[in-house]
């Protein structure tokens, strides 16, 4: 943590320990001296911030975790998931308008949070799960002197064009309920699950 290493003569990568409940390092990326700070995973931090800040772009997740939970959780009543649920998106939001701040960026890129729940069974989560959108993190960060670049995935950016290529025509029906189910109805492989998954719960006593 905190070496700096050399990958080519035009890009370093310098990784930091996070200081959070989150476990991923954090990873500054600079390419010909534009600094992009990843954030995915690890949460903020006031000293990685006063070593490296400020930086051109901040990149993180913009949603709560890829998982059915606390939808899952038998001991929490409907309402209340549904208040941690909110109260996770709301929170998001405004650790990236923290990030925005304590970090100093001119961008922000929200960029981990493109998920859905593959398999059917977990069909019935999905119907209950609230995800921010990239429309979203716009709007929580009007206000934020800052340029939020959503990106969707295929699409690229070009900083230094000020470009953005484009590969999604109707992009405000990506995020809709009905869009994800027909997409994962149709992209849902039982086969390739069964390669990586046990067809079968293993006992207690196997586990044992």
């Amino acid at each position: 943590f905190g070496q700096k290493i050399s990958l080519t003569s035009r890009l370093e990568l310098t990784a930091y320990e996070p200081a959070s409940l989150w476990n991923d390092s954090i990873v500054l990326i600079e390419a010909d001296g534009f600094k992009i700070l990843n954030l995915n995973d690890a949460g903020l931090n006031r000293r990685v911030a006063m070593l490296v800040g400020p930086v051109d772009v901040v990149a993180s997740a913009f949603t709560p975790g890829a998982s059915g939970y606390p939808l899952t959780w038998r001991h929490v009543d409907r309402p209340r998931q549904e208040e941690i649920l909110n109260r996770a998106c709301t929170g998001m939001l405004e650790m990236l308008r923290q990030a925005v701040q304590l970090y100093g960026c001119s961008f922000l890129l929200p960029y981990a949070g493109h998920f859905a729940l593959w398999h059917p069974i977990h069909r019935r989560y999905l119907d209950r799960m609230r995800k921010n959108t990239l429309g979203n993190v716009k709007e929580a960060l009007m206000s934020e002197p800052v340029e939020v670049i959503d990106l969707l995935p295929g699409e690229s950016w070009r900083p230094t064009e000020k470009q953005i290529e484009r590969k999604w025509p109707k992009r405000d029906q990506l995020s809709s309920l009905d869009h994800q189910k027909r997409y994962l109805d149709r992209t849902f492989d039982p086969d390739l699950f069964l390669n990586h998954h046990a067809e079968e719960t293993p006992t207690r006593e196997e586990i044992d």
